[in-house]
């Protein structure tokens, strides 16, 4: 244990060898301070071979000082820690100055704990932030590759339908090209046929037994030459209406007609 006359700024070193350093420290500016200001004296004055001669020596003098000040001032440390040790150990016994350096050293080795613990945590929270930025980046590449497949599907099948109706335009164009050609034969072939069949009629009123016989005084007979006239006229005319009727019945039972709208109610 330290006495209550040892000095506490000092943690127990003799104060004769603080001043010892510290005496070293200021003698070793000192004579810096005079060094440099002796070689700029001697180079504001200098002039001639003797006064640069003059000038070399004193500064060979001056660095020999300035190095062995040098020395003096790395040494101090060392000497600082000898005279701690002779102190304590002296004082206290080889085994309480070891105490102290391990309780010195522990102090240093809680202050690199804490500080490097604080260094570990602040990296830590730097890289949960990468990793944070480096999952949002890959959550956005890979919703981005989702968009562009999804867009390259849409696109597909665009160019599908457009070819589609290309090609059906083209269908249709061809369709219509070979239907017009038909029209030009029916309306080329219809006044020929029109006139075979009155021709028919006619050759039935001179040859058949329409005069000879005298069926021109049955009423019959001239319903059924009215219905043979009029039949070229009204059978495009009919065979439309038939076609219609056809489509009425389909589309209403497959489109317009009534649908069972509760038929997933059912279901779970």
């Amino acid at each position: 244990m330290s006495s209550s006359s040892d000095p506490e700024y000092c943690k127990g070193i003799k104060k004769s060898d603080i001043d010892n350093v510290l005496t070293k420290t200021d003698e070793l500016t000192t004579t810096v301070k005079k060094a440099v200001t002796y070689a700029k004296n001697i180079t504001d004055t200098a002039n001639g071979t003797k006064a640069e001669k003059a000038r070399q020596n004193t500064l060979k003098i001056l660095a020999n000082k300035l190095k062995n000040a040098t020395n003096n001032y790395n040494l101090a440390p060392e000497e600082l820690k000898n005279a701690e040790k002779n102190y304590y150990e002296f004082k206290e016994g080889p085994v309480d100055y070891n105490n102290l350096l391990i309780s010195r050293y522990e102090k240093s080795a809680g202050k690199i704990k804490k500080k490097s613990i604080i260094n570990h945590i602040s990296h830590i929270k730097e890289l949960n932030t990468l990793q944070a930025d480096y999952e949002a980046e890959t959550l956005y590449k890979g919703r981005m590759s989702d968009l562009l497949n999804k867009l390259v599907e849409e696109n597909r099948i665009l160019r599908d339908a457009l070819d589609k109706e290309k090609g059906a335009s083209v269908t249709n164009d061809r369709k219509t090209w070979y239907e017009d050609q038909q029209i030009n034969k029916i309306k080329t072939y219809r006044p020929i046929l029109r006139g075979l069949y009155f021709a028919l009629l006619i050759a039935y009123i001179i040859f058949g037994g329409y005069i000879k016989r005298k069926e021109y005084k049955d009423r019959g007979i001239w319903l059924m030459i009215g219905i043979y006239i009029l039949f070229p006229f009204i059978l495009y005319w009919f065979v439309v209406q038939i076609f219609s009727l056809y489509r009425s019945f389909r589309d209403f039972y497959k489109k317009k007609g009534p649908k069972d709208v509760y038929i997933n109610l059912a279901k779970p």
